[in-house]
């Protein structure tokens, strides 16, 4: 299989997932009252760029420049966001009109902010090609910070990944619908 960013799936597969994270949620079916339900916050944020200003930011000040300001505005069991560039010094621009791309390093920033998991399906995985989106993952690894909707083949970006927190499972999913089609999963 080839490098993919989640694309669109089949109706039926994405209607049973999203209804197996439903029943999950509440923590299976008939477990748990409103007052005994165990309690998980989960903060999530949109995109998040790592080059540009908050490259710059991070190059002049150190990773926790960017986020000195935040003070609990992370705080979260689970905390989410959408990971919007390639993670590489490496890879060949795609002929697009934005292009994104920051050093691996700068993950140490969202390390320091709490991010436990990030979303890969989106219009900017792909803006360094194969090689920018393979060290974008290896990256990821190397800073032991889970992703989704992104993997070296259709079965990794499709993965759902499950965050277990006092007994609740939690699922997630990362889809897009962005070109490049070729690399929706």
């Amino acid at each position: 299989g080839s490098l993919v960013s989640a694309g669109l799936p089949k109706r039926k597969k994405i209607i049973f997932i999203l209804s197996w994270i439903l029943v999950q949620a509440r923590g299976g079916p008939g477990l748990y009252s409103q007052e005994t339900a165990p309690k998980v916050i989960l903060t999530a944020v949109g995109d998040i760029r790592l080059d540009g200003p908050v490259g710059a930011l991070i190059a002049r000040h150190g990773a926790g420049d960017p986020i000195s300001g935040l003070g609990d505005a992370l705080k979260g069991d689970i905390v989410f966001g959408n990971l919007e560039c390639s993670l590489t010094s490496r890879g060949t621009k795609q002929p697009k009109t934005w292009n994104f791309r920051a050093p691996p390093k700068n993950l140490e920033s969202l390390k320091k902010a709490g991010f436990t998991l990030l979303n890969l399906a989106n219009n900017h995985s792909m803006d360094y090609g194969t090689q920018g989106f393979l060290d974008t993952l290896a990256a990821l690894k190397k800073w032991d910070i889970p992703y989704v909707g992104g993997g070296k083949n259709v079965e990794e970006a499709e993965d759902l990944h499950i965050e277990t927190f006092r007994s609740l499972k939690i699922g997630f999913l990362g889809f897009t619908s962005t070109f490049p089609q070729q690399a929706w999963a």
